[in-house]
Formats: structure tokens, C-alpha cells, sequence
């Protein structure tokens, strides 16, 4: 889509403000770009990773989100407040179907594991958040470099997106009889985060979703709640090396998470109502029009 046909167009018919789907692909940055550098109000919208809400957002979505990072700013807003109504979203996680019927047995699963949940391979949390690691079977290939590094009796669980058509099966395949390796295939997803010691990601939703199971989270590249208490934080091989030598002692902060996840359920995700896309409830309106220019 060709920058300056779209600022054209925009410069013409003037619009208060401008709607973006994401805003992270190709046509959506453009539009986006575009937009800003003629000065109109852009709103970006996505998938929210919890259930019920909406990601509506000036700035863009996950890497680029508006979200603070600073953890006081959420422990300062948090005080005197009640920080646990979050929890009750998790009701409401369910993961993705595969985009073709799985008929493999469940995979046996070790009591001690590293959940690595894949992300789709062409997914531009990738491409533009990835930070040091350049693609999702890359990142695959340093886990399993450094598997041996986990402490003795642990294992790494390995899930592909249900929604990826580009798998990692060439990788999976050199390495299907490394005994500390474990490929799901039929597991629900959730239920392999709820089983795990941990959580390894790039900057998935499953990442963020992994807090509503208390677990501690490690993160390779950019992602909103990659914040200090919250997370992990792993900026090379080597420390994913050193990271998966103390697995057993992954850690995170509750009172800052509990904090966090309230402040993105009642400030910052848009509540919708899943059932009916036309019922748009007062608060729902009140946070879009927050970031509406005056009439």
C-alpha cells in the first residue's frame, strides 16, 4: 500500500479521527503513518489477550501500547485499591483450535518443565518486537541448544500455534530423540501453562496470560509487560543459558503483578461484551472518548 495515495486521500476528505486494525502490519502502519504525519487522531485497536476487553490504543498495540513502564506506577495506583478482581477473567481463557484435527495421543509430560509455546512464524510481533531473536524457529533452536542447561530431572514442552502455517516440524524432527525434549501436540494450551515449573516466550499473549496461572514468565523480546517484577528477562543465548540454570528459582513479584493486571483490566482494556458486539456499555464508551478529539 503506497504511502503517499493513502496521505492523499486522508489530506482530501479529513477525517476527525482515523481507525486502525492493529496497526502493526503492512496496510495498518501505512494508513497509521500517514494519518499522524497529517496531524488527524489515529485509534488502534486489537484482540485483547484477556478475556472480555479490547485493546483500543493512540500509540499501537503490544510492544508500542501506551501501557507505563514503570512497576511504581502501578504499585502507586494500586494503593488503598483492591487488586485481585482480575483473577476472575481467567474463566474466560480459552485456547485456539488447531486449524486441522489432531489425532495424536497426549504426549507424557514430565513433572518438572519449561513451557515454550510458539508463536506464528510470520507474526509481526516478530518481525518488529523481536529484538535479538530474528524468527520464532530461531529462537526454537537456541531453547533447544540450551536445554541441557536446566537442572537435572527438567524438561522442555514445546507447543506449535494452532494457527501457524508455516510449522517447525525440520527442527522438531533433527531433535525428536533428545530425551529432554517434549513436543505437544494434543494438550490444550492453558493446561500446559497451569502444569509448567515456567513460561518461556518472545512476547506472546500466552505470555501475559501465563500471570492468571502464577507463573513466572521468561521474555526474549519486547512486550509491554516486559517490566522489571513481572518477568524474566533474557537478552541473549547466553542468557537464556544462564536463565534455564536456575529455572527452579524463576520469580516475580505478586503484589506488582496483582497491581499491573488490575490497572490494564479497570484503565486501559476496553470491556466488550463477547455475545453481542453491538452492546457497547457506558464505560466501554467513556475510555474510547477519552482519546477523541473535542467536538
Amino acid at each position: 500500500m503506497k504511502y503517499d495515495g493513502i496521505r492523499a486521500v486522508l489530506g482530501r476528505i479529513r477525517p476527525e479521527v482515523v481507525y486502525v486494525w492493529n496497526a502493526e502490519r503492512e496496510k495498518g502502519r501505512v494508513v497509521a503513518q500517514a494519518a499522524r504525519d497529517l496531524g488527524i487522531p489515529v485509534l488502534v485497536f486489537e484482540h485483547s489477550p484477556i478475556p472480555g476487553t479490547l485493546t483500543i490504543d493512540p500509540a499501537g498495540v503490544n510492544a508500542r501500547a501506551s501501557v507505563p513502564r514503570d512497576p511504581a506506577f502501578f504499585l502507586d495506583w494500586a494503593s488503598g485499591r483492591s487488586t485481585d478482581i482480575w483473577r476472575g477473567r481467567a474463566s474466560g481463557l480459552v485456547a485456539r483450535k488447531p486449524r486441522s484435527p489432531v489425532s495424536a495421543s497426549p504426549s507424557q509430560l514430565p513433572q518438572n518443565f519449561v513451557f515454550l509455546p510458539l508463536q506464528v512464524a510470520n507474526d509481526t510481533q516478530i518481525v518488529l518486537n523481536g529484538r535479538w531473536v530474528p524468527s520464532v524457529k530461531e529462537m526454537l533452536r537456541l531453547a533447544i541448544r540450551q536445554i541441557d542447561r536446566l537442572p537435572n530431572g527438567w524438561s522442555l514442552v514445546v507447543k506449535e500455534h494452532p494457527s501457524c502455517r508455516i510449522g517447525n516440524a525440520d527442527v522438531l524432527a533433527l531433535n525428536r530423540d533428545h530425551p529432554r525434549l517434549v513436543v505437544s501436540e494434543s494438550e490444550d494450551t492453558f493446561d500446559l501453562v497451569r502444569r509448567s515449573r515456567g513460561v518461556m516466550t518472545l512476547n506472546s499473549s500466552v505470555g501475559l496470560q501465563a500471570f492468571f496461572f502464577n507463573k513466572p514468565l521468561l521474555v526474549l523480546g519486547d512486550a509491554f509487560y516486559r517490566q522489571p517484577g513481572l518477568v524474566e528477562v533474557a537478552e541473549s543465548e547466553a542468557d537464556v543459558g544462564m536463565k534455564f540454570e536456575g529455572a527452579a528459582d524463576w520469580a516475580f513479584n505478586s503484589s506488582l503483578r496483582d497491581a499491573f493486571m488490575t490497572w490494564l483490566c479497570e484503565e486501559y482494556y476496553v470491556p466488550i461484551d463477547d455475545s453481542n458486539p453491538y452492546n457497547i456499555s457506558e464505560r466501554a464508551v467513556e475510555m474510547v472518548s477519552r482519546f477523541l478529539p473535542p467536538r
